[in-house]
This record gives structure tokens, sequence and C-alpha cells, in this order.
């Protein structure tokens, strides 16, 4: 899981911290407002957490 998102983590170079740092930093703002970047990182999360799950239920 970690390896699929490193390669999106070089998109912020604005948030060294953490991509959930970031996020927390503008949630105040619209979807309109935030970077795509910032988008694709979210996506890529999801997909990473959504194929975890599926490989948890198929080992079942």
């Amino acid at each position: 899981m970690r390896s699929q998102t490193e390669p999106f983590i070089g998109c912020l170079p604005r948030y060294p911290s953490s991509i959930f740092s970031s996020f927390h930093l503008r949630r105040r703002l619209t979807i309109s407002n935030l970077a795509f970047c910032e988008w694709v990182v979210l996506a890529a999360i999801a997909n990473s957490v959504v194929q975890w799950a599926n490989s948890i239920a198929l080992s079942r």
C-alpha cells in the first residue's frame, strides 16, 4: 500500500510532512480550490484501500 502512494508524494512539495496534513490544512477550501495533484493522491489512497479490502475478502 505504501509503495503505491510513494510516487504521488513527490507531487506535494508544499507539504513535506504528510498527505493527510496537507488535506487537513486545506479542508476549509471548496472542492474546486483543491489542487488536481491532491485529488490524484486522495484517489490513489482510496484505490489502495479498496484493493487492500478486496485482498482480505478474497483470502477468507
